[in-house]
């Protein structure tokens, strides 16, 4: 992925040296007709985080920078981003400073002496930058291409199924053993033969499956629990071992049978529909959670009318043979209409009655049925239905029937969930799964930080940048704050979460120091974070160490309906800050009734409007609140910053109105290191 800013702007990193750097490359390219934006990073740590993130068109490395971190640079790269083009800038043109540049590795060397270095500094970043592009290109075509070979790789497998040894889907060597174990007299018969024609008709839907998860890296258990076809027409069950590998240049699977106990095949109690309703009317002796499952045959009108009256009940008794063969000892199957089956079983979990669900859809549509003269396949709309401890057993049926047969007509072949224990179930075990993704993220470090540039409409020079946080997951995907904070704030992690946040931007700021006038920072609050304001405030000196706010680069943000809701803690922490050096702010603000009032009881120094207002701006009604409330925010001294703003219309009219700060994807996306932005002058 690359870095950019707005609009397809370009972006290029400076490591090391005065920020001023920084100001003066982008001005050079900028006036040489590019579209550029430039940030600066402080060290290898901020490099190495910022790489991992995004990629800029071009690095500018120091050349001036301490050690050997000029050659360390050079090495991260190539390693954490190869192809990446990467410029050593130095103090003045010198060949034997350029010839050592490029040994270390650089692609050329640059200087910002005088014009003519900077011409040359312009020449040398468009034709490195679109070196870097086109090999980027490239290596997003190579991962490509690999996957397309290891899918062909991978369908050339799942061709094969089991047997001693098969290639291309085809048996290539079997022993005597596996011979006799399925009364094959000569094992040169099963030579050539389909491996997946040797194992039951029955199981090779769900062998295909497991194998394909296993080829995947799904499945971590070796070994497969089946059914093998017997040459007298049995099955036989086996526990097999998987293993694949190669030889001559051609991959091949190998199965074992293992010495083991071989698989239980479920048996059912077939009965009707009074039978299942006096089965519900029992009190159940399992204690464990109970489920309905319907199972119906799509189309089966049409399969009546193709295979006739007859063949058509023929294959009703074949597919009612293979659900009762899927089933557990324990489960009870009731033919509930001429298409329709309908099963009452019980599983250690919610979770577990839907994995059965799923199979069955999943493993009953696969098998070619034979039904007297006729062979045809089908699929079924398998609803499943957990009971819950205070619902009426009998009462789940009607709903349940119901649903299905509008979902075997509406969108046959599927699996559905129904009923509020499934609901319930889904849902906690998704805030369990994204509770350990987060926790994980927080214990493995795996939480960034991203900057969107906050534009001054007043001519201001300093930098102001909205700071936003990220998650990497366990895949490499970087998800916003949309995504995690959620579940952060149901689980109690928003207060452990700020921290991260607060204590990630001291450290920003500290690389920063030697900046007259360091970048001013935004950084929200949560309502936990509030909650706990003794604990944050007690903390918040001893992150910032012997450090001094002296330029009031931190200013915290809580929502205004936060702040109200707990306004002695707000007006607490408020003056905590003030007192640390550094500020307060309200944001999505504007939308309570007290919003005037409010300036009055808190010391702000920025309010940011609640974007609806920015949506909503084309309204009469919308645009005098804001009005009324710029100006109040003005009589008292406090800054405005609107967010949101998407064009340039919209940016002229928040001029127009006075509005001090404006945000948005229009004036810079946000982005994996601080850019500066340009003050938007009258």
């Amino acid at each position: 992925m690359n870095a950019f800013s707005a609009q397809g702007t370009a972006v290029a990193w400076v490591l090391g040296g005065p920020e001023e750097n920084t100001r003066i490359i982008e001005a050079d390219l900028r006036q040489a007709g590019l579209a550029i934006r430039v940030g600066w990073i402080a060290d290898l740590d901020e490099l190495g985080d910022a790489l991992g993130r995004g990629l800029p068109d071009l690095l500018f490395c120091f050349e001036f920078l301490p050690g050997d971190l000029l050659k360390e640079s050079i090495a991260l790269c190539a390693s954490l981003a190869p192809g990446l083009p990467m410029l050593s800038l130095g103090p003045s043109a010198s060949a034997s400073a350029t010839l050592a540049a490029l040994t270390l590795g650089a692609a050329d060397r640059v200087t910002l002496e005088d014009d003519h270095a900077l011409e040359h500094l312009d020449h040398v970043y468009r034709r490195e930058s679109q070196r870097g592009r086109l090999g980027r290109e490239l290596q997003r075509l190579r991962p490509r291409l690999a996957a397309f070979e290891a899918r062909h790789r991978e369908q050339l497998l799942l061709n094969v199924d089991a047997a001693v040894q098969a290639s291309d889907g085809l048996v290539t060597l079997v022993n005597e053993a596996f011979a006799e174990l399925i009364g094959e007299a000569d094992p040169a018969s099963l030579l050539g033969r389909p491996l997946i024609d040797l194992v039951a008709v029955e199981q090779q839907p769900r062998v295909k499956e497991e194998l394909r998860q296993f080829l995947r890296g799904h499945r971590v258990d070796r070994s497969l629990d089946t059914a093998l076809l017997h040459v007298s027409g049995a099955s036989l069950p086996v526990r097999l071992q998987i293993a694949l590998g190669s030889l001559d240049g051609e991959d091949f699977v190998e199965w074992r049978v293992l010495p083991e106990s071989p698989v239980k095949t479920g048996r059912a109690v077939l009965g009707d529909r009074l039978a299942l309703f006096r089965h519900l009317g029992v009190p159940a002796a399992d204690s464990r959670p109970r489920a309905a499952l319907l199972l119906v045959v799509d189309g089966f009108s049409a399969l009546e009318a193709s295979l006739g009256l007859e063949d058509a009940e023929r294959l009703v008794g074949h597919v009612g043979s293979a659900i009762t063969a899927l089933l557990g000892h324990s489960d009870t199957l009731f033919r509930f209409s001429n298409d329709e089956w309908l099963a009452i079983l019980h599983r250690d979990s919610v979770s577990d009655i839907e994995q059965l669900a799923e199979r069955l859809c999943r493993d009953l549509a696969a098998p070619l049925y034979t039904a007297g003269s006729h062979q045809t396949r089908i699929t079924l709309t398998v609803c499943a239905y957990p009971i819950g401890l205070k619902e009426n057993a009998v009462a789940v049926i009607e709903p349940l029937v119901r649903e299905g047969r509008r979902l075997s007509t509406e969108t046959p072949g599927q699996m559905v969930m129904l009923g509020q224990t499934a609901r319930d179930s889904a849902e906690a075990r998704d805030l369990a799964e994204r509770g350990d993704q987060l926790r994980a993220a927080l214990e493995h470090h795996r939480l960034r930080l991203a900057y969107q540039s906050i534009a001054s409409l007043e001519g201001d020079a300093r930098m102001h940048a909205d700071v936003l946080v990220r998650m990497v997951d366990e895949h490499n995907r970087e998800l916003h704050a949309s995504e995690f904070l959620p579940t952060a704030e149901k689980l109690g992690l928003m207060a452990e979460i700020d921290r991260w946040v607060v204590g990630r931007a001291l450290g920003v700021l500290a690389k920063r120091e030697i900046n007259p006038l360091p970048a001013l920072l935004l950084i929200r609050l949560s309502a936990e974070t509030l909650r706990e304001a003794d604990a944050f405030l007690e903390w918040i000196p001893t992150a910032l160490g012997p450090r001094k706010l002296l330029h009031r680069e931190l200013c915290f943000t809580l929502q205004e309906s936060v702040a109200q809701g707990q306004l002695g803690k707000a007006a607490q922490l408020a003056q905590a800050l003030d007192e640390l050096g550094a500020g307060l702010a309200l944001e999505h603000y504007g939308l309570g009734a007290q919003s005037v009032p409010l300036l009055d009881e808190l010391p702000l120094r920025f309010v940011r409007f609640a974007p609806q207002l920015t949506r909503l701006f084309g309204e009469p009604n919308t645009q005098q609140r804001m009005t009324d409330l710029i100006r109040a925010a003005k009589q008292r001294g406090i800054k405005t910053i609107v967010s949101h703003v998407e064009d340039a219309n919209l940016m002229a009219r928040m001029w127009q109105m006075g509005v001090d700060y404006i945000q948005g994807y229009y004036i810079q996306e946000p982005d994996v290191v601080l850019l500066a932005t340009d003050a938007v002058r009258r």
